[in-house]
């Protein structure tokens, strides 16, 4: 991803992008120190995770923490891609300045704003001081809110009993949605991508076997939610014996690598 796509920042987004350039930076390496990334951007709970017992970096927990902050800039527009749409700089949306002056007074004659923006922002921050003031002024009178060592403590709400319409609404909502398993639920998924007819038998690239995709597709199913294979097999369905899927997951553990060489010597079957 960071090979492909260009990022970009605002002021806010630069330290997102300095641990991208480090993340990038640390591909091969297996022992990186822990000062030589920047690790400011991590949220506390990950600071203590990103440092090994010896002083090393915690590569696996350095790139969720990276991630994290990469989708959060993204969601911001902090940071953007170059070239995008939806994930765009906000700021290539706005005229540009020659526009801007020329389409000044009419869009603002419409907004019923001032041309000079000074005054838009003292008028905003003299109602956010009436706010403050407004609130800090009730404070003391709210029985629901307690100050403790610096912080706001709010009680919480009372509970509301649930109208016997919502019930009912709720059990006729629930009789109408099918009792399915989730592997029917990826079956339904496949059979609108197609998705299992990208897989082959590990054999050969050509081969088939029967129900491959219902075998793909529980297996997934069981490895995705770490509940075994078990709870997947039917032995009414040829895709779902527990035999075949038991096949399934260990050749696809046991697959050669394109780049590895194949034994010259008498065949193994691990």
């Amino acid at each position: 991803m960071l090979a492909t796509i260009s990022f970009e920042a605002g002021p806010a987004g630069q330290p997102t992008l300095e641990a991208l350039a480090a993340l990038q930076a640390l591909e091969g390496r297996k022992k990186v120190s822990v000062d030589e990334v920047p690790t400011g951007f991590a949220r506390p709970a990950w600071q203590r995770l990103l440092t090994t017992p010896d002083g090393q970096l915690n590569h696996r927990a350095y790139t969720f923490a990276v991630l994290e902050r990469l989708r959060a800039g993204l969601g911001t527009r902090d940071v953007f891609v170059t070239g995008g749409e939806r994930w765009c700089d906000p700021r290539t949306k706005l005229l540009t300045a020659p526009a801007w002056d020329a389409a000044r007074s009419q869009v603002c004659r419409t907004l019923n704003l001032s041309s000079d923006p000074s005054a838009a922002v003292a008028g905003l921050g003299a109602q956010l001081e009436e706010a403050y003031r407004r609130t800090a002024g009730r404070l003391t009178a709210n029985a629901a809110v307690e100050l403790a060592d610096g912080k706001v403590k709010l009680s919480p709400l009372d509970r509301l009993e649930e109208p016997e319409s919502l019930r009912l609404l709720r059990d006729r909502v629930g009789a109408l949605l099918p009792r399915v398993d989730l592997p029917d639920v990826l079956a339904e998924v496949a059979a609108w991508t197609r998705f299992p007819e990208e897989f082959t038998h590990v054999s050969e690239a050509g081969a088939r076997v029967d129900d491959l995709g219902t075998s793909v597709c529980a297996v997934l199913v069981a490895e995705a939610c770490n509940v075994g294979l078990d709870p997947l097999a039917r032995s009414a369905a040829r895709g779902r014996r527990l035999d075949r899927l038991h096949v399934r997951v260990h050749q696809r553990r046991h697959r050669r690598s394109p780049h590895e060489r194949p034994h010259r010597g008498r065949s193994r079957r691990p």
